[in-house]
């Protein structure tokens, strides 16, 4: 119940003086966009995707990308994304992998697209999701279906400006960020 009323305050917060709100789950609803306030970002406008194509080399004996191999370039596009984010190529701390989700091999020929987006921000801390999207091969019509998804947890000194999200999805993957950066505080507290 806390939850939703922080959730509802923010909400408020980033939609106040009858600026409206974009719900990007109903585009036909999107009315008119405010502009963030000074150290605000929207989180919509932080998106990087990267596709790649998998190659034998990097196929297990299950003919299945090497986890390790995946792992790299979620780190990859995760240091990008904080990189975009910051607008900097000076590089910020990655102190923690939160839980990652391999829900379905990766065959040799597939087609991997990551998509890389910061969905908390608190202060000099981040949380950095990268879900990894695939296309088996030889599929027509080709159709993304999720494969892995990481967090990551990133520090910058400076202060890091604050993300906004700004449709329901955002707000969902903004509490899913908030609760991952409150359980690992806890975790590195009791260290």
């Amino acid at each position: 119940a806390q939850e939703l009323e922080e959730l509802h305050s923010l909400w408020r917060q980033n939609n106040k003086a009858g600026n409206g709100v974009k719900f990007s789950t109903f585009g036909a609803l999107a009315s008119k966009r405010h502009h963030p306030e000074s150290g605000q970002q929207f989180m919509s406008e932080h998106v990087l995707e990267s596709t790649l194509l998998i190659w034998p080399n990097e196929i297990n004996v299950h003919g299945s990308l090497f986890g390790g191999v995946l792992a790299r370039q979620a780190v990859e596009v995760a240091h990008m994304t904080v990189a975009q984010y910051l607008h900097s190529t000076a590089w910020a701390s990655l102190l923690a992998v939160d839980d990652i989700f391999f829900l379905k091999p990766i065959p040799c020929g597939a087609l991997i697209r990551h998509v890389g987006q910061v969905i908390f921000t608190h202060r000099a801390h981040m949380v950095v999701r990268v879900e990894v999207l695939l296309v088996p091969p030889r599929q027509h019509p080709a159709v993304w279906e999720r494969a892995t998804v990481f967090y990551f947890h990133f520090r910058w000194p400076p202060v890091v400006p604050e993300v906004v999200p700004e449709g329901y999805e955002e707000y969902l993957l903004y509490l899913e960020g908030r609760r991952r950066h409150e359980k690992r505080i806890k975790v590195t507290n009791k260290l």
